[in-house]
């Protein structure tokens, strides 16, 4: 971001009592203060987004150091406990606010998501959703997997969801149910695979 700040000009103009009359100082000084108080609003602004963007950093190091696969369950009120903020004040720093890093560029929102029950302990639903793409994308077109028969891959990998929430999220993630699939050309199987900010949000 360019660094803001006041022209001397002002300030110097302000130094000249016998020059300006007492209507004119007045109305510059109050929009002095008035900059002053923005500079400062966005000065705070930046710190709290750079606290944020380190703890969601620290909070998620898996994640950043491996793949999605190790994204963790991380909820707005876990970041506000650490910081001593209000939800709202995360919640509204973490809106339109992306972040780049060695797996692509993410939504802030994208690493906030609920905890999904599984045998080996909680998962993401950001996570799971990707478990999900991932397990459409490598299905035989020919004979696409059901919502059912998805439930039953995650059953063997130890994490047990019920069959409207597959559908759930597969909705979220703009993938068609299984009898649309199967009129699919092979060379389209990867369009679930396709990044973007839009498709990481819970």
């Amino acid at each position: 971001m360019p660094k803001l700040r006041i022209s001397n000009y002002y300030q110097k103009l302000l130094k000249q009592k016998n020059t300006m009359e007492k209507e004119d100082r007045h109305f510059l000084e109050e929009k002095l203060r008035s900059a002053i108080w923005l500079l400062k609003s966005l000065s705070q602004r930046n710190k709290t987004i750079y606290r944020v963007t380190e703890s969601i950093l620290n909070f998620q190091k898996d994640f950043f150091d491996r793949d999605i696969n190790y994204l963790k369950p991380m909820n707005l009120k876990d970041v506000a406990l650490e910081l001593g903020l209000h939800e709202s004040t995360i919640s509204r720093v973490t809106s339109n606010k992306y972040l780049s890093c060695a797996h692509g560029i993410y939504c802030f929102k994208f690493f906030f998501s609920n905890t999904i029950s599984s045998d080996s302990g909680g998962i993401s639903s950001t996570s799971l959703k990707e478990l999900i793409k991932k397990t459409i994308t490598e299905e035989d077109l020919r004979r696409p997997l059901s919502d059912k028969q998805i439930v039953d891959i995650l059953t063997d990998r130890n994490i047990r969801i019920a069959r409207r929430t597959i559908a759930k999220y597969r909705d979220e993630l703009k993938i068609p149910p299984q009898s649309q699939r199967r009129r699919l050309l092979p060379n389209t199987s990867n369009q679930y695979l396709k990044g973007g900010c839009n498709e990481h949000h819970n």
